[in-house]
C-alpha cells in the first residue's frame, strides 16, 4: 500500500471518532517526516461532527492531551481535517516537555522535549524529581486507533 496524500498542515483542526460515539477534536501543531504529528486534543465530547468554525474556538490553554501520534487517521479520512486555526502561529502552539517515567524509580524519571523539526528526535532530556511528574503530558506515541480508545475514556470521565 502506497503512502496517502498529506491532507493537514500545521494548524489543522480535526475531530477523532470516539469509541462510544461522538467526537473530540484534536489540532496537527506540528508534523514530521514518517507520519509523526504533534497533536494537541480536546473535549467536550461533541454528538455531531462540527463544522469549520469550531476551529474559532480552540484555545491551547483548554487542552486536555498532547501527544505525538501517527497520522493515518487522519490520511484515511477517517479524522475528518474540519478547518485551520485562524492566524494560526507555532509558537502558540509549542512542542512541550514530555515525562518519561521510570516506574521502577520514579526518582529517575526524564523530562524530554522533541526537535520541533523532527518528532523523532529528542532535542532535550533532563532529571525531574517524582513530585512534578503530574506537571507534564506522559511521553510516547500512539497509532490513531491507540489515541481514539485514549480519548475516548478521557472524554467519559
Amino acid at each position: 500500500m502506497g503512502r496517502h496524500k498529506k491532507n493537514y498542515t500545521q494548524g489543522s483542526v480535526f475531530a477523532v471518532p470516539l469509541r462510544d460515539g461522538g467526537f473530540g477534536l484534536g489540532v496537527v501543531a506540528r508534523s514530521s517526516r514518517g507520519g509523526i504529528t504533534l497533536g494537541y486534543f480536546f473535549g467536550p465530547r461533541r454528538d455531531e461532527l462540527p463544522g469549520s468554525d469550531v476551529a474559532t474556538l480552540l484555545n491551547p490553554a483548554d487542552v486536555l492531551l498532547i501527544r505525538l501520534f501517527g497520522d493515518l487517521g487522519l490520511l484515511r479520512g477517517e479524522w475528518p481535517v474540519l478547518g485551520r486555526i485562524p492566524d494560526w502561529k507555532s509558537e502558540d502552539w509549542p512542542v512541550p516537555f514530555f515525562v518519561r517515567v521510570n516506574y521502577a524509580d520514579p526518582r529517575q524519571s526524564r523530562l524530554v522535549e522533541y526537535d520541533p523539526v523532527n518528532l523523532g528526535v529528542v532535542a532535550k532530556a533532563h532529571s525531574i524529581g517524582d513530585d512534578r511528574l503530574d506537571d507534564y503530558f506522559e511521553d510516547g506515541m500512539s497509532g490513531y486507533g491507540a489515541l481514539e480508545v485514549r480519548l475516548t475514556n478521557l472524554l467519559r470521565s
